[in-house]
């Protein structure tokens, strides 16, 4: 972070009491200036957190010190929340969002719910209740079982790099329908998570208002761009939603062997969220552009 913003933000720590025990909420805000609103983080899922969370303290930071109140909350069972990764649920997870939400929006500036790949995929409930908050994505996941498959093909790679018998997705599903957690890449995956992500989908409530701000990450200028994320653009653009989108090379950050930064998606959440809301037609889709 550059030295001249060191001075511009001030971060507080706590322990705030919710269902089932206390979640860790770190509260970002302007040392000087006056509050723009709130930013509240919808966190990635599982490993991918851990990947993303020195490039969301440095995104935090930037934003508060140009005037953002950012709140990032530890999901029950996740970081130093109370509870065991095996206990939480998709539902707790979305009833700890509200809360935050409930908590620090203040109600007197702008409110940007911020969903970063899986964490994407828990915002439909909290847009539903908060139908004018803006939505900030990076890189959002669209469909909640890709991301599932995704993550219990990491149980079997891990299988057969030990020599065990991998058994395979399907039989990895079969055993959450059966109400008993599967163990992937250190995590105890308990069904009431795994059938709620699945069931999750990137879909904008029709009562939801809000900007729509959606920054992708690519390897390379010309690279394409994703089919499911075309798709979903395509039809959110269908429906008349004023999506402003853009790409930025970088790397990605999110699933890199050692923690990497992407420096210009940081630059270009702070520039978009200083603007205003764009007209349609107005959004750029190339990549650093």
């Amino acid at each position: 972070m550059p030295p001249d913003l060191a001075d511009a933000y001030q971060t507080s720590a706590r322990f705030e009491a919710a269902a089932g025990g206390p979640r860790f909420v770190l509260t970002h805000r302007p040392r000087r200036a006056t509050e723009r609103g709130t930013v509240v983080l919808a966190p990635p899922f599982a490993e991918e957190m851990n990947k993303c969370r020195r490039m969301l303290t440095q995104a935090a930071r930037a934003l508060a010190s140009d005037g953002w109140r950012v709140v990032q909350v530890d999901l029950y069972g996740c970081g130093d929340s109370a509870g065991e990764f095996q206990d939480a649920t998709w539902d707790q997870w979305v009833a700890d969002l509200a809360q935050a939400v409930d908590s620090h929006n203040r109600g007197d500036g702008a409110l940007w719910l911020w969903g970063v790949r899986a964490g994407a995929l828990l915002l439909p409930p909290l847009l539903r209740a908060h139908p004018h908050a803006h939505v900030l994505l990076w890189q959002p996941a669209h469909d909640g079982a890709t991301i599932l498959n995704q993550f219990l093909r990491l149980h079997t790679s891990a299988a057969l790099l030990d020599g065990d018998s991998p058994g395979n997705r399907a039989s990895l599903r079969q055993q959450l329908a059966r109400g008993e957690p599967v163990e992937v890449a250190g995590y105890v995956l308990p069904p009431r998570v795994a059938d709620g992500l699945a069931a999750a989908r990137l879909e904008l409530p029709a009562q939801s208002v809000g900007r729509i701000v959606w920054l992708e990450v690519a390897a390379q200028a010309d690279d394409t761009m994703p089919t499911a994320a075309r798709r979903t653009l395509d039809t959110w653009r269908a429906a008349g939603r004023a999506v402003e989108f853009e790409t930025v090379v970088g790397p990605q950050f999110w699933q890199t062997v050692e923690i990497a930064e992407a420096p210009e998606l940081i630059e270009r959440t702070r520039s978009a969220l200083a603007r205003p809301r764009a007209s349609v037609g107005a959004e750029s889709e190339g990549a650093g552009a």
